[in-house]
């Protein structure tokens, strides 16, 4: 069993095929499984992204925030991408980053799609989806920063439910406004 959290909600539970089973029946009495929308969901509330196969090699580890949540190290060694990665760091400032959102119950969405302005522009990408405590769906996105106070939508249609940004637990806004902390 991994806690993944430290508000010890989260947990893995890696089994031995021959005996899950009697395992999984075992601790039915302590706890309960989750569905896998809300695990993602916990993962979109973290600020988690997960590439995909719709996603890969599109975006820069900045842009997933991945140099804010300690998933790359610029003082370590060797990496993939490590010369474009580290110059973009040491000598430049990414132009995205990875938001939280909620979006409308009608708004089914799958990785990949676009996310634009009402005038049409693209101006992002979604990662992930989940759903809420409240079993409402969220979406983590990838964002241009100067789009962040635009009206954002799913549809390339100006009458669609709007995205809403929602915080996340580990940026602060500055540095998702693009300022220098």
């Amino acid at each position: 069993i991994i806690q993944r959290d430290n508000s010890r909600q989260r947990f893995e539970l890696w089994l031995d095929r021959e005996n899950c089973s009697q395992q999984i029946q075992a601790l039915t009495d302590d706890c309960s499984p989750g569905s896998p929308k809300r695990w993602s969901g916990m993962d979109i509330e973290s600020g988690l992204a997960r590439v995909c196969a719709s996603t890969t090699e599109t975006m820069t580890p900045q842009a997933l925030n991945y140099d804010l949540t300690d998933h790359i190290d610029f003082r370590k060694g060797c990496y993939t991408g490590q010369e474009v990665v580290a110059r973009l760091h040491y000598k430049g400032e990414s132009k995205r980053r990875t938001f939280a959102a909620r979006i409308g119950q009608e708004n089914a969405t799958e990785a990949g799609a676009a996310i634009f302005t009402p005038d049409g522009s693209t101006v992002g990408t979604v990662l992930n989806q989940g759903i809420d405590e409240e079993q409402r769906p969220i979406i983590l996105i990838e964002l241009a920063l100067k789009a962040q106070t635009q009206t954002l939508l799913l549809a390339h249609d100006k009458n669609a439910d709007p995205i809403t940004l929602l915080p996340l637990p580990y940026a602060p806004m500055s540095e998702l406004a693009g300022e220098n902390p």
